[in-house]
């Protein structure tokens, strides 16, 4: 029978869990880059995280991690009998809960678990894909360079990030939920907003939270008026040739599985698919 235990802090649960983590980084570099802030800034959203650690035998089968106000964020489990008792543990923590992301069967189960629990509905939000390179492929350049966002780009940034969360989330836009991304990544000391820029910006493109080998691409957003011209193409390829040439071993990216064409760009450009995610929202 697993046994559950909590964690107050993000060094103790990385004390227990990051090995476990580390054992699958390409699938676990959205809860290993989180702890990596975490550490310097525990309350980065305003709030304390939450921490949980399913054993059996001593050993750990899986996790999950809160940074409230968000969902929780689970992983892979060794036991999906493990999943049930970890939504058990931590109704009494977050009776609010907004949703969960992790593993497709594993947050499908945490899903199905809290719906019974609580009563509130589950449904499925997104289905992604968890995506990594290790090298870029030679592909087609697009007419201009890669730069980084300086003062002026702020409201062009903003902008695009409300865009991105319409069309990509399916959330309405909120220009304070955008300002406070920004910051965040700004505030970062491995993280930057990047632009293709083509006598202007064309296209965007983030990147931070570091894994132990590695790190997380995106978001990326190409307003409608700028697309076709292979410019988040190449923002991509060059932001990955730019991170892998600093030692790093990994880039990490996730995908909408509805969107065959960011799928497909990633592929050509030398990512290869890890782990299916999906992300749940309770109501």
């Amino acid at each position: 029978m697993p046994q559950l235990r909590r964690i107050d802090t993000a060094e103790g649960f990385l004390a227990r869990a990051g090995p476990f983590l580390s054992a699958h980084e390409p699938e676990h570099n959205l809860p290993l880059g989180l702890l990596g802030r975490l550490l310097d800034e525990p309350r980065l959203y305003g709030f304390d995280p939450a921490f949980v650690i399913a054993e059996d035998a001593g050993s750990v089968v899986g996790c999950l991690l809160r940074t409230p106000p968000y969902g929780v964020i689970l992983s892979r489990f060794e036991s999906l009998e493990a999943v049930d008792r970890v939504a058990d543990a931590v109704l009494d923590m977050h009776p609010g809960l907004p949703g969960a992301v992790g593993p497709a069967d594993v947050v499908g189960r945490f899903a199905s678990a809290w719906s019974e629990l609580t009563g509130v509905r589950a449904h499925l939000k997104v289905r992604q894909r968890v995506h990594a390179a290790s090298a870029v492929y030679e592909t087609a350049r697009a007419p201009g360079t890669m730069r980084e966002a300086g003062p002026d780009d702020v409201p062009t940034v903003l902008d695009w990030l409300d865009g991105f969360a319409e069309e990509a989330l399916g959330e309405a836009p909120h220009r304070e939920e955008a300002e406070a991304a920004y910051r965040r990544r700004e505030a970062d000391p491995d993280g930057a907003w990047l632009l293709w820029d083509d006598n202007g910006p064309v296209s965007l493109a983030g990147y931070g939270n570091p894994t132990p080998t590695g790190t997380r691409v995106g978001p990326v957003y190409t307003p409608p008026e700028h697309r076709g011209h292979g410019y988040a193409t190449s923002l991509v390829a060059d932001l990955t040739v730019e991170r892998l040439a600093t030692g790093l071993a990994f880039c990490f990216l996730f995908t909408d599985l509805a969107n065959p064409t960011s799928n497909a760009i990633y592929a050509r450009i030398g990512y290869e698919a890890v782990a299916d995610w999906d992300q749940w929202e309770f109501s």
